[in-house]
């Protein structure tokens, strides 16, 4: 399974969209992402096997949210809408 930081970026911006986050929610989001992604550099420049497994488990848990997103969506507790600009864009 190949990553794509971007992709993932692209991800997390959608969901922020579709929740409607407020200005604080999404200052945290930036700061996680910052400090997420120095403790990910330098815990794969130590240990590239893990930080790749750690990865993976990562895409697991996308994969557990989306499908349960979808089932929410299908039984609809979720309001179903148009997809988003940024997301055709993307």
């Amino acid at each position: 399974m190949k990553n794509n930081p971007k992709s993932e970026r692209m991800h997390l911006i959608t969901f922020m969209e579709v929740a409607k986050s407020k200005w604080c929610e999404r200052v945290l989001v930036i700061v996680v992402q910052g400090v997420f992604f120095k403790a990910y550099f330098l815990g794969y420049m130590t240990l590239p096997k893990y930080a790749h497994c750690m990865m993976r488990y990562l895409e697991e848990e996308a994969i557990h949210s989306y499908a349960e997103f979808r089932k929410e969506l299908d039984k609809g507790n979720i309001q179903n809408m148009l997809a988003l600009v940024i997301t055709i864009d993307h």
